[in-house]
This record gives structure tokens, sequence and C-alpha cells, in this order.
């Protein structure tokens, strides 16, 4: 008797970023003057390893807006201050 396994549910991540890599920039740069490693900063969001940061920071990854509000809640800063939105200029 085989046992079957149920098939893993994901729920939607949904993310506003338009530019993951300048927010990438922007979190590292507020964890590194806020004297914080990646793991705490992991552990603060709901992410089980650093590397989840490691990739966000890098830009491979786009946060998610759930977990973005959490980070700047941890940092002690507004969420708009890590994801700026990107501004069109007309010609």
């Amino acid at each position: 008797m085989t046992t079957q396994k149920k098939p893993r549910r994901y729920l939607p991540r949904t993310h506003s970023d338009t530019n993951p890599v300048k927010t990438g920039r922007i979190l590292r740069q507020l964890r590194i003057n806020k004297a914080m490693t990646q793991e705490e900063v992991a552990l603060a969001a709901g992410y089980k390893h650093a590397h989840s940061i490691s990739r966000i920071e890098s830009g491979a990854m786009p946060i998610p807006d759930a977990k973005l509000l959490k980070v700047a809640q941890y940092l002690g800063i507004d969420p708009d201050k890590i994801r700026k939105p990107a501004v069109k200029v007309s010609a």
C-alpha cells in the first residue's frame, strides 16, 4: 500500500514592486545601518532562513507586500522608505 502525498497548496504572494533590485539595495542599506543580520530580519518577516533576505537584497526575488510590512515594522521605518515606486518622467 503506497501513501499518496497531498499536493502543497501555495497562497499567491502579491507584491507591488516595480523594481525589486532597487528595493533590495535599499533594504540592505537600512538593515546594515541598523546593525542587523539577515537572519534577524528574516525571522521578523516570517522567513525560515536568511537566504530569503539575501535573495531579496540581491534583487533575485521580490518581497511580498505582507512581508514588507513586517520588515518595515521590525526596522522601525515606513514601508515606503523601502519600496519607492518607479517614477515615470514625461518628455
